[in-house]
C-alpha cells in the first residue's frame, strides 16, 4: 500500500513539473488542453506525456524534403559521387568511412 501512495505523489510531482513545462511553450491553446489532461492522469500520465508531447525541434532547411517527389533522393546521389571523390583523394578508404 505504501508503494502506491509513494508512487501516485511522485507521478503527481512529475506531473506537475510537465504542466509547467507544456503551459510555458509556444504551443497552441487547444493543444496545451490536450496535452495537459493526459499528463495529470496518476502514474501513467507521465509516461504518456513521452508519447503525446512533441519535443523534436524541426531540421535544418537542407534537410527538409520540400521539392518534388524524389528530389532529396536525387541530391543525395549526385552529392554521394563527390564525398567518394573527395575522400579517395584523402586516402580515406570506404571501409574507415563507414566506421566514421
Amino acid at each position: 500500500m505504501d508503494m502506491y501512495i509513494i508512487a501516485v505523489i511522485l507521478s503527481g510531482v512529475i506531473s506537475l513539473f510537465l504542466l509547467v513545462k507544456i503551459w510555458r511553450s509556444d504551443e497552441h491553446l487547444l493543444i496545451k488542453f490536450a496535452v495537459s489532461s493526459v499528463t495529470v492522469i496518476p502514474v501513467m500520465g507521465p509516461v504518456f506525456y513521452m508519447f503525446v508531447s512533441n519535443r523534436t525541434p524541426p531540421q535544418h532547411v537542407c534537410l527538409q524534403d520540400n521539392g518534388p517527389r524524389g528530389s532529396y533522393l536525387h541530391r543525395h546521389l549526385i552529392m554521394s559521387k563527390f564525398y567518394k571523390r573527395i575522400a579517395k583523394e584523402d586516402g580515406v578508404s570506404d571501409e574507415q568511412e563507414l566506421r566514421n
